[in-house]
This record gives structure tokens, sequence and C-alpha cells, in this order.
């Protein structure tokens, strides 16, 4: 069963760059599967705790992983440009139906 609410982050190096594209393309599939969000750009090392989804590339994946100790999903993307791979970690991790 798809998550009612998202309460992520989108990380890159700045907060303003890659991680600014992440979010609208989170955003865009959260809103058509009609799940409830509140989604922040943010930089590596301003990473609030209360999250219940980290997105970001494959740079940081580590580093959020070793954050979140498995206690919450780490979405590491390669693809900024389309949909396709965000929906398919989001539908594997039970985010999206």
């Amino acid at each position: 069963m798809a998550w009612k609410k998202v309460n992520g982050a989108c990380i890159c190096g700045c907060g303003m760059g890659s991680s600014l594209l992440l979010k609208i393309l989170l955003e865009s599939i959260l809103e058509e599967k009609k799940i409830s969000s509140n989604i922040e750009c943010v930089d590596s090392g301003s990473v609030p705790n209360d999250l219940t989804l980290v997105v970001t590339s494959s740079a940081f994946e580590k580093e959020m992983n070793d954050r979140f100790e498995g206690k919450i999903p780490v979405i590491a993307i390669k693809d900024f440009y389309g949909k396709g791979e965000l929906e398919s970690k989001l539908r594997d991790i039970g985010v999206i139906d």
C-alpha cells in the first residue's frame, strides 16, 4: 500500500542545483499519485532529522545511508531529467503503487 504522506528532503552539495531538479520530479510523481508531501531542498550538511525519505544523487548516497543508518529510505538517482528511475525506486520501497 502506498504511503499517505512523505516528509522528504532532496540533497545535493549546495541545496540549490540538483536537489531542486529532484524536488520537482519527486513532487510531480507524488502529486500524480495524490500523496501529500512536504519536500525540502537542502545541502548535505543541513539535513533535518524528522524525515521519512531522502532523495539524492549517487555522490551523497553513502553519506546519507551512514547518517540515517537504515532508519529511513535513501534513494540515489542518476537520471535527473526523467521520472522513470525515481518512480521505479519509489515503487520498490512502497512509497507509490
